[in-house]
């Protein structure tokens, strides 16, 4: 009690001492234990922070303090944990474990000429793996090694920056997970010195939702793992994961996630592969980036029955703003579980659209967004939007490509809007709208590379654009031919713009659906431009039925509900609703194919159409060619129709009591019908391709009904 009567001390935590903790060695500084509680931790190896001879690296230990480690050569670390949350081992009565990691906990390592590290292989318990909020590591010249699963503390002063010169990689092979989370649990939620645990273990059934489920990126249940008001909000420290000349790389087969609450970057200076990321954007303005200077890839693995075996790996996003993934040469989505936009199905608290997905392949030349904004900023409709882009300097790219992506693909729209309605002679003049538009963005000669994403998807889910684009190469989005191995159902094939938003695309090759399906389903728009190949709406089913499995989230609340995604039939291009469709093949032709080409109003500009049947607008259409009518039965056919049948029941009814008497274990025999098409009403396939007058889409063909 206090000197004062009748006045009870608070209930708190008086922490006593702290101090500073400085370690140089010369050479080598082999395994050990470090601690420091409250103040601040150095240590320094003129060689390498080596393994000790059981193998293990050297263990950190810190509280609410900030430790850096440093070593010329190699730099191993066996863990890093907050030692007050370990098990007690001689204790009476029950335990008390908590954290006391506080805001400004960090830990900083840098090599200056080897590779970093991390074992996290101390102890199969998840408490040996909670690293502070902070977290650094530099490989000024080597690689930074992820062997085991890792867990940042949840602080609003959190970072995680992971940086190598040369590549980022991880120990796992195929079949194991490894994961990174920088957590966005609330950390009152946590055990503290004033609401210590007697456990940290609980589990969903008893109802006790403790420590370990809190920090468990993987819990059924999305909603412990993230604050009311998220963690990071306000906060401009993005993770950073970036391997300067080299590759952020994984094994074919493992699952390397890294869980990001709130905006990031992955750059490689070569390929991306086999990066799987859950991440946040926490505002509008946010960007998270993926680049890479070569390849992003992921693996498809085919067995020799040819059976494709699908992975989990993909990069999903939550929350508004944009995800951008670029690559200097191709984009290869391999069999994974490709690329989504999930706005706040899984956090409730984020922003209720989603993000806007941009892929662009082939940017290994100039991207020219300052001769852009020139050649647009006094255009009326542009003038306000480019103006501002002004102001943002160098590093704010990405908000620029953003602004400047919607021009180039308003730009391209109206040019093939305006083609498509003229005379064949009067088109070459009016595509150079469009090409003029992709000239001042892309000014390079030397852009190459694919988007393929044959055996996978890209989707937002809750409100979001799509923009593709491959300024010096083709776009895949399906198989030509069928495949009887892929395990994988037609929910999660294609590009598909769920609720709200538009697709768009530009490339200079061909763009293929092929078996697959390209489709906004809330009313928006889709746009195709192909600058020296065809369009191609592929030759998929369309009975093929894609029904997603509900999604069960928790909203603000806490209440349990289930989302249940609309169920979509047909293959192909389609624009469901109003949405109006705009393709533009200005060299090549436009194919319907068997699996079709609908939306509102459909807009066609190219050499040539074909399937003109195969093309449904309810809006009307623009540069659609009327389709061959149905060739007119000759005077006199029925009845000779007729004649035929009765001569052929007569025939048969003679030779029934001769069949009777023929052995009965005689198979009939089998017959074989081939078809084959060799013209679309009087117009040969040739025909067509070449633009016979006449044929595909003549000038008299040209149809409004608007």
């Amino acid at each position: 009690m206090s000197e004062t009567p009748n006045q009870w001390l608070q209930n708190s935590a008086l922490i006593n001492g702290g101090g500073n903790l400085a370690l140089t060695a010369g050479n080598n500084i082999t395994g050990g234990e470090y601690f420091t509680g409250k103040g601040t931790a150095s240590l320094t190896a003129g060689g390498s922070i080596a393994n000790a001879a059981n193998g293990l690296g050297s263990i950190f230990e810190l509280s609410d303090s900030q430790v850096t480690v440093q070593a010329r050569k190699d730099l191993n670390i066996g863990a890093t944990y907050n030692p007050t949350l370990l098990k007690q081992t001689q204790v009476v009565g029950g335990e008390s474990r908590f954290f006391t990691y506080g805001a400004d906990s960090a830990i900083n390592f840098s090599s200056t000429a080897g590779n970093i590290v991390f074992q996290n292989n101390v102890n199969p318990n998840f408490e040996y793996s909670v690293y502070p909020g902070a977290v650094k590591a530099t490989a000024w010249s080597g690689d930074i090694n992820i062997n085991k699963s890792m867990a940042l503390y949840p602080s609003a002063h959190g970072q995680l920056q992971l940086l190598a010169n040369s590549n980022i990689k991880s120990a796992a092979t195929a079949g194991q997970t490894v994961s990174i989370n920088v957590s966005d649990a609330d950390p009152a939620l946590l055990p503290n010195p004033s609401s210590a645990a007697g456990s940290l273990e609980g589990s969903i059934q008893d109802g006790l939702i403790r420590a370990r489920e809190r920090l468990d990126p993987f819990t059924p249940l999305s909603n412990i793992v993230h604050a009311l008001v998220p963690t990071h909000f306000g906060s401009d420290a993005k993770t950073m994961v970036i391997a300067n000349k080299g590759d952020i790389g994984f094994a074919p087969g493992s699952q390397v996630t890294f869980f990001v609450p709130n905006a990031s970057e992955f750059i490689a200076g070569r390929d991306i592969k086999n990066l799987s990321l859950s991440g946040q954007n926490l505002s509008v303005s946010d960007t998270t980036r993926i680049l890479a200077g070569r390849d992003i890839v992921y693996n498809t693995q085919i067995n020799a029955d040819g059976v494709v075996f699908s992975n989990d790996n993909q990069v999903q996003l939550g929350g508004a703003g944009q995800l951008q993934i670029f690559a200097g040469r191709n984009i290869n989505l391999g069999a994974s579980a490709g690329v989504q936009t999930i706005g706040n199905i899984f956090n409730p608290v984020l922003d209720s659209t989603g993000a806007s997905i941009s892929l662009a392949a082939g940017l290994s030349d100039s991207v020219d967004t300052a001769g852009f904004i020139k050649k647009y900023e006094t255009d009326p409709k542009y003038k306000e939007q480019l103006q501002a882009l002004k102001q943002l300097n160098d590093e704010d790219k990405a908000k620029k490509l953003d602004v400047l992506l919607k021009v180039l693909f308003e730009e391209i729209k109206q040019s093939a809007s305006s083609a498509a309605a003229a005379p064949e002679a009067q088109r070459s003049k009016l595509y150079q709208r469009g090409f003029d538009a992709i000239q001042a963005l892309f000014p390079g000669k030397k852009y190459a590379g694919d988007l393929s994403f044959v055996f996978s998807q890209i989707k937002t889910l809750d409100g979001g654009d799509i923009n593709l684009v491959a300024p010096g190469g083709k776009i895949d989005v399906g198989l030509a031919g069928q495949l009887g191995g892929i395990r994988k159902k037609t929910d999660q094939l294609g590009v598909v713009v769920q609720q709200q938003g538009n697709l768009n695309s530009y490339s200079q090759g061909d763009f293929n659906v092929n078996q697959s399906r390209v489709f906004t389903l809330g009313g928006g728009d889709i746009t195709v431009w192909s600058s020296k190949g065809s369009i191609d709406a592929g030759k998929g089913a369309k009975s093929a039925i894609a029904a997603p499995p509900p999604v069960t989230s928790v909203d603000a609340n806490g209440n349990i509900i289930t989302i249940f995604p609309p169920i979509v039939s047909g293959s192909g291009i389609q624009a469901i609703g109003k949405g109006q469709v705009t393709l533009a093949a200005p060299t090549g032709i436009v194919d319907a194919g068997e699996a079709g080409i609908s939306g509102g109003q459909i807009v066609i500009a190219a050499t040539a159409v074909v399937g003109a049947g195969n093309i449904s607008a309810s809006g009307g259409s623009v540069g659609v060619p009327t389709a061959p009518s149905a060739p007119t039965v000759p005077s006199g056919a029925s009845s000779a129709a007729t004649n035929a049948a009765k001569s052929g029941s007569d025939m048969s009814g003679s030779n029934s009591s001769t069949a009777s008497n023929n052995n009965s274990s005689e198979k009939p025999g089998v017959s074989v019908i081939t078809t084959d098409v060799v013209g679309y009403g009087e117009c040969s396939v040739e025909d067509v391709r070449n633009n016979k007058a006449g044929c595909g889409d003549s000038d008299d063909a040209v149809k409004k009904d608007n």
